[in-house]
């Protein structure tokens, strides 16, 4: 089957299958025509409000109203009806402030983008930066911005996924270690759930993980890592990381 090459949000290359299949022990049928509901329809990148460039994560509010997506060139999270009606113009829910420091990977540019979103019940959106200060922050519904982390404070150092549970404990997937975090509502009490022995291949190892889906009815951790593979963890074990 033939290949083609991608790269993520920090510029490593990923590779997918040409023709987007999908091996299920299962029979699926997809619907095959789909509608536009955010971006230009041609596919076209852009910074206006009916525009977006590399969106890199979306995710809907509990009363199915509105969507927010990651517009990650674009260094912003944009807010769209669910029911648009075809009209596609977004507003900005959020704009990231310029890094503080030079990116190693992009040393040329200092905007920051969203690296990871998330929504919790209560409609608390959590976002997070790539580049410096890599803060995670939380902005209530009305619209108040808390910052819950960064890397300043020396309790993490990057953050590519989030997720906050039924109890509002986050986990926090750190790029940059190798590591999935578990805090608290408040972003204290940080516990190491995942990895945490350097990067690599090992049952006890992540290498680069992205994106993070914890599954509480079963007690396990979905994390994807960089080297597109999913592992999963079990989140009460901390003896067997």
């Amino acid at each position: 089957e033939e290949k083609r090459a991608s790269t993520d949000m920090y510029g490593h290359r990923q590779s997918s299958s040409q023709n987007g299949s999908i091996k299920s022990n299962a029979a699926r049928r997809w619907q095959q025509v789909g509608a536009v509901v955010a971006g230009d329809e041609q596919g076209h990148s852009g910074s206006g409000p009916n525009e977006l460039n590399t969106p890199s994560d979306i995710v809907i509010d509990s009363k199915n109203q509105y969507f927010y997506v990651a517009d990650y060139e674009n260094s912003r999270i944009q807010r769209f009806p669910v029911n648009g009606n075809g009209d596609r113009t977004g507003v900005t829910f959020y704009k990231f402030e310029n890094s503080t420091e030079t990116n190693p990977w992009r040393p040329y540019d200092k905007a920051n983008k969203p690296s990871a979103i998330f929504i919790d019940r209560n409609d608390n959106i959590y976002v997070a930066e790539v580049y410096c200060p890599c803060r995670v922050l939380k902005i209530t519904p009305g619209g108040q911005v808390t910052t819950l982390m960064d890397a300043k404070s020396g309790i993490i150092q990057s953050c590519s996924g989030i997720f906050v549970d039924k109890d509002d404990n986050i986990y926090i997937s750190d790029w940059i270690q190798s590591t999935v975090f578990k805090f608290d509502r408040n972003g204290k009490n940080k516990q190491v759930v995942a990895g945490g022995n350097g990067y690599g291949s090992a049952p006890n190892q992540l290498y680069h993980p992205m994106g993070i889906y914890v599954a509480e009815k079963s007690e396990q951790s979905y994390i994807r890592v960089d080297t597109s593979l999913v592992s999963c963890w079990p989140m009460f074990e901390p003896a067997v990381r």
